[in-house]
């Protein structure tokens, strides 16, 4: 007979047999019994006398075996044998007391947690109808903070819109949490638990059946607002605050910013919002005097004080007197130190402050939180909180204490990042003179003896965007910019801080960033200006790790703009050269380092001629074929990084010609080679877009004895993962374009059935978009062969290809972004519904989806398995519904932009508001919200005969159906996605093209409006 426990300790084993044998004799024993084992397991994860390893082995064992014998809604259910109902019942319950029990152990809590939620995942409600209200009495009863921890993870994971509402669970749930904030004799973790929940609950309110209890919900926040903001005025003995508080706090926050941003100030009272504007002034000072007077500052009080400066950023309309601003800003100023830590860190590693400064840490801070409400200062404010903290600045009083000083500093330069266009026009303009005399301050500062390095860096990140923020007010602002810019270098040159040098690369990027430095500096200035920003690079990049490489990758791209590249400069471009190898090769698998090293490089070989450019590849060619050539199957980082170099090299051919032939024999074979053995998804997407380029801008002889090679490549690209053939899309246009009257005849149409079938097959969505640009491609070109071509063969067993092609198609349009990708492939579609050619019309593709109309509550794991249904339509419909709702779209968005517009003409001449449009209207004729056909037909038809010239305009009817490449380019580089549509319908509609009038009556009164209004 088993020996259960003995079994159980044997799989807790270090010796491997011994544990691997135990594990699969438990396997084997639930296969054939899982109710006894089940049972088994939970007896002894719920006897307190067995250790807590194995109690806690038994509970994790639970958790995976659930999902194999406990219900067939499993996705991994094994079976065939399944749990007993009635050891189910005692599963249930004894994973309950388990959790709800608050003196268990958390690891053993959390495993039970877990298990309960993954059951209920599936049993509730109906196999277990009384779970919340088991959960609900131990809240209600004992106060239980580990059930409202459980009932969290129950709404996160189980509870749907539909139980929320239709079951009353969410307004019951909400109940008891109100019942647990009011009740004085329950500890802050209980109410920190509660608000939680809260937060889980409140996510449903924008649910779509939440518009069915807007009133409810409305009433209902006006009543938590009040209860929130009672709650947060609970005072706290400052002298010894405890994390318990700064939690519930911090939750607090979390849940009243929740409602202020997705529900809006209106759910607030005038005598809430009155008191939280008050209690967010107490807060930060006192949490101001916390972080002066406490070294160690806990998680716990760092994090409530982000959520509380989150909350007061949203209710900045509240902040309007110059006294509570200077009570704000005090407390900022303490809040914002450089922490000893950070000093410390800083000091020895410039690589963290570096993360910092270019806000790439992974870490958030309170002086992050600081700079964000800064930078979001509204309008009517900014002018009081910029006084505020200059105004301390002039006083110099806090010029003694450095850290003071840098953190008043850093909160001028989050203020005037602040570039909202209404700030300028809502606000007193500064006077001249005393932003010349805050600058002029500054240069007296830097030019002080012993200046704190802190205070230096943060003067040097600070001016270039004072500057910016006042340039059009600054006199002489050329001279302003040249003399600090090249102070800042100069100190750079002359500091032996690591952190001052890489603040004065920063520095520069941000000048770079709004000011035509050539134009501004001169040829002579900028030259001068780039040898001595090489020369900090260099010294930086030994000690470059982490987010530093990308830094100087960055700094060296905007010092390589400052000059072209001539016989006086080519020698520091040839320096420029070597410091993008050198410091790309220390990170090149930081994904920033890669795509700033590329940037880099293209802007040297920008306009270059064939003799540079060659010279040029003299440095960087033999180290990339070296790496090619010691490619091995796996992946490699430095020739990830090789690669997307050598693309660069391939995409920037020469101004004066195309890629020498001297190059293209010196890199294909290599390239060539990683194609053909790279197990790597990632190192062939690369491979074969550098191959792609190298195709497309080298001349055909130049690559005539290379087809075969390339043919092969093709081959293997089609036969990998759908990763790894990212690109082959690309790659078949390239050899198409290029070797059309080269290739034998039969082999295009093997490549283009390839294409076809791997287009069918595949499930990456970049790998579609990029396969589907073949067939946009060749249907833009000739759509009738196209559309004989697939017709004419079978995908092995699948069905013919134009059905399965055109279905692909259709169904990836949705999800096809990006405006070129978009403009092509409506144009193509568009090709294809005017041939009206009934082997595509014939075609039948997934329409809307069927909703569900059963009477069973759908949880989200049965949700998950249930098989989407489509209504079936065909082609034609299909593509005027996917345009129709691209339409929507596109129309929302430039919707978008005329409201602001509107608003905008509304607040300047509101004593014309009711004049408005009055001539423009003369010209249009009423017409109802949706037209019938004819009538719509009328009205495209009348518009088209007044035009002029309308066959002749761009997007015609005839234009679509006939125009070759110059003219594609033409239609996607002119027009946009929404004139293409319109286009498109226009010529649907006064044609009545595959009975686009059948199918216009069969939209929804949504879709007929919508062309109504666009059309008419």
């Amino acid at each position: 007979m088993l020996d259960f426990n003995q079994l159980i300790a044997n799989a807790q084993s270090s010796d491997n047999l011994t544990r691997e044998n135990a594990e699969n004799t438990l396997f084997t024993q639930c296969s054939v019994n899982p109710s006894v084992i089940f049972q088994q397991l939970l007896q002894l994860g719920s006897d307190s006398t067995q250790s807590l390893s194995t109690r806690q082995f038994c509970l994790l064992s639970t958790r995976k075996l659930v999902t194999m014998y406990w219900s067939t809604d499993f996705e991994s259910f094994k079976g065939p044998q399944i749990v007993d109902d009635a050891v189910k019942i005692y599963i249930r319950s004894v994973l309950l007391q388990l959790c709800l029990d608050d003196s268990q152990d958390s690891k053993i809590k959390n495993s039970a947690s877990y298990c309960i939620v993954q059951i209920s995942a599936v049993d509730f409600p109906d196999q277990w109808p009384d779970l919340l209200s088991v959960i609900y009495g131990a809240i209600i009863n004992n106060g239980s903070i580990s059930g409202l921890e459980l009932l969290n993870e129950i709404f996160d994971d189980v509870v749907n819109d539909s139980m929320f509402y239709e079951e009353n669970i969410g307004f019951q749930t909400i109940k008891i949490i109100i019942q647990v904030l009011n009740d004085s004799n329950l500890p802050l973790k209980a109410k920190s638990a509660a608000l939680k929940l809260y937060h889980s609950c409140a996510l449903q309110f924008e649910e779509p059946k939440a518009d069915n209890y807007t009133d409810a919900i409305n009433q209902h926040l006006k009543e938590i607002v009040i209860l929130f903001c009672q709650l947060l005025t609970f005072d706290q003995n400052f002298t010894n605050p405890t994390s318990e508080y700064f939690a519930f706090k911090s939750n607090l926050s979390i849940d009243l910013l929740f409602i202020k941003t997705t529900f809006g100030i209106k759910v607030f009272s005038s005598d809430c919002k009155k008191k939280l504007i008050l209690q967010m002034e107490k807060d930060l000072n006192e949490f101001a005097n916390v972080y002066n007077t406490q070294k160690d500052l806990s998680s716990e009080f760092v994090e409530c004080c982000i959520n509380l400066i989150s909350l007061a950023s949203s209710l900045q309309n509240g902040f309007t007197n110059i006294e509570q601003i200077n009570s704000i800003i005090d407390a900022f100023i303490s809040l914002a130190q450089i922490t000893q830590e950070q000093e410390d860190v800083w000091t020895a590693d410039l690589n963290e402050f570096v993360s910092v400064e270019t806000e790439l840490s992974a870490s958030f801070t309170i002086r992050d939180e600081i700079c964000d409400f800064l930078n979001n200062v509204v309008p009517k404010a900014f002018h009081l909180y910029f006084e505020s903290i200059i105004s301390k600045i002039e006083s110099q009083a806090l010029n003694n204490d450095w850290k003071l000083f840098e953190s008043l500093l850093f909160l001028l330069e989050s203020i005037v990042l602040n570039l909202d266009e209404d700030t300028a026009e809502s606000n007193p303009r500064i006077p001249v003179d005393r932003l010349l005399n805050l600058l002029n301050f500054f240069s007296q500062l830097l030019e002080s003896k012993n200046l704190n390095n802190f205070v230096q860096l943060r003067l040097w990140l600070l001016i270039p965007r004072f500057i910016e923020r006042f340039m059009d007010s600054l006199p002489n602002v050329k001279d302003i910019v040249k003399k600090f810019i090249f102070a800042s270098l100069k100190s750079a040159n002359d500091s032996d801080s690591a952190i001052v040098q890489v603040s004065s690369l920063i520095s520069f990027t941000y000048y770079e960033s709004f000011v035509e430095l050539p134009s501004v500096l001169g040829p002579n200035l900028s030259f001068f200006m780039e040898q001595d920003i090489l020369k900090i690079i260099n010294n930086l990049s030994e000690d470059a790790e982490e987010d530093t490489p990308g830094m100087l990758l960055e700094s060296l791209n905007s010092a390589s703009k400052l000059t072209s590249c001539s016989e006086q400069t080519k020698s520091v471009k040839y320096n420029e050269l070597q410091l993008i190898l050198k410091v790309s090769s220390k990170s090149p698998d930081n994904i920033q380092v890669v795509m700033e090293s590329q940037e880099c490089l293209e802007t040297l070989l920008q306009d270059v001629d064939v003799s540079t450019y060659l010279q040029f590849s003299e440095v960087c060619m033999p180290t990339f074929v070296k790496v090619m050539n010691g490619a091995t199957e796996n992946y490699s980082s430095i020739l990830t990084l090789v690669l997307e170099l050598l693309t660069s090299f391939m995409k920037k051919k020469p101004s004066d010609g195309n890629l020498p032939t001297v190059i293209i024999e010196f890199v294909f074979s290599p390239l060539a080679n990683v194609l053909m053995i790279s197990q790597d998804d990632g190192i062939l997407q690369m491979g074969s877009e550098a191959l792609s380029f190298c195709i497309s801008n080298s001349d055909v002889a130049s690559l005539q004895k290379y087809l075969g090679t390339i043919l092969q490549i093709l081959e293997r690209l089609f036969s990998c993962s759908d990763s790894g053939a990212m690109n082959i899309g690309i790659l078949v246009i390239s050899v198409l374009k290029k070797f059309t009257s080269q290739l034998e005849q039969g082999i295009i149409p093997s490549i283009l059935k390839a294409a076809a079938k791997k287009l069918v097959e595949v499930q990456n969505i970049s790998t579609t978009e990029n396969l589907i640009f073949v067939f946009c491609y060749l249907t833009c070109t000739n759509p009738s062969q196209t559309v004989d071509f697939l017709a004419s063969f079978n995908l092995d067993n699948d069905g013919n290809a134009l059905k399965l092609v055109i279905q692909k198609w259709l169904e990836a349009f949705e999800i096809i972004r990006g405006e070129r990708k978009i403009k092509e492939n409506i144009i193509s579609l568009s090709k294809l519904f005017f041939l009206q050619d009934p082997r595509i019309n014939d075609i039948v593709v997934n329409g809307d989806i069927i909703p569900y109309e059963g009477n069973l509550i759908i949880t989200r794991s049965m949700s998950r398995k249930m098989p989407i249904k489509f209504t079936q339509i065909s082609v034609p419909v299909k593509i005027v519904k996917l345009f129709v709702t691209e339409l929507g779209l596109q129309t929302a968005m430039s919707k978008k932009v005329e409201n602001e517009c509107i608003e905008e003409a509304l607040h300047n001449h509101q004593d014309q508001s009711n004049c408005e449009g009055v001539e423009e209207n003369d010209d249009w004729e009423d017409v109802d919200d949706v037209l019938d056909y004819k009538r719509l037909q009328e009205f495209i038809n009348e518009d088209a005969y007044e035009e002029d010239n309308y066959e002749e305009t761009d997007g015609c009817a005839e234009d679509i159906n006939d125009f070759g490449d110059e003219n594609i380019n033409k239609q996607l580089n002119s027009n946009s996605i929404k004139d293409l549509l319109i286009q498109f319908f226009t010529e649907a509609a006064s044609h009545n093209t595959n009975s686009f009038s059948i199918i216009y009556q069969s939209l929804d009164e949504k879709d007929k409006k919508l062309l109504t209004k666009t059309l008419v």
